[in-house]
């Protein structure tokens, strides 16, 4: 799903226009990047949780050249969703 597609499904899901549909999602993505510039966690009940985790320095191996180098620390968000919410996904599923 884009980001014009959520847009849309606001325009169906409310009667916003395309106008505010569109100023609706810019926001809440600009309040979600201020919040992981920040540190923040983003908790949103029957969702997700976007969770910021640091990935620690570690050693890889470069493939290419055949050398070793060290990828530093970094922060990075892990994305966890309610058991609920799994449950439906997966009701019916089969792989």
């Amino acid at each position: 799903m884009t980001r014009q597609d959520i847009i849309d499904q606001m325009v169906k899901k409310t009667d916003l226009t395309v106008k505010e549909a569109t100023q609706a999602v810019e926001a809440i993505i600009d309040i979600f990047e201020e919040a992981f510039i920040g540190g923040e966690n983003i908790y949103i009940r029957g969702l997700a949780t976007f969770k910021q985790v640091i990935r620690k320095e570690k050693k890889v191996q470069n493939i290419t050249r055949g050398h070793a180098m060290t990828m530093p620390a970094y922060r990075s968000v892990k994305l966890i969703i309610p058991k609920e919410l799994k449950d439906k996904m997966n009701d019916g599923f089969e792989a």
